[in-house]
């Protein structure tokens, strides 16, 4: 089972980046009982001072309508895979 904050896009790409990137495995991962076996919880959200986080949560990076634009113009001509859209 996989805990993200709600501005994360169902995205495979985003939704893992956000889990790898948001966990501490000795704090953010349990293994619980489930109907059919163990099941694996990775918590990617975000860290709250309540849960003992001390340092400032950094914003999520996000660009500009100019940047989406340019790369989309630039991405074919560079010969690389078809980019998966901004949600």
């Amino acid at each position: 089972m996989l805990l993200t904050d709600d501005d994360t896009a169902l995205d495979p790409d985003e939704l893992l980046w956000a889990i790898l990137n948001n966990i501490d495995p000795e704090r953010d991962a349990w293994v619980l009982p489930g109907a059919e076996g163990p099941v694996l919880v990775l918590d990617g959200t975000r860290k709250l001072a309540e849960e003992g986080f001390t340092r400032r949560w950094p914003q999520k990076i996000v660009m500009s309508p100019e940047v989406v634009r340019r790369v989309d113009e630039r991405w074919e001509g560079l010969g690389l895979p078809v980019r998966p859209r901004e949600r």
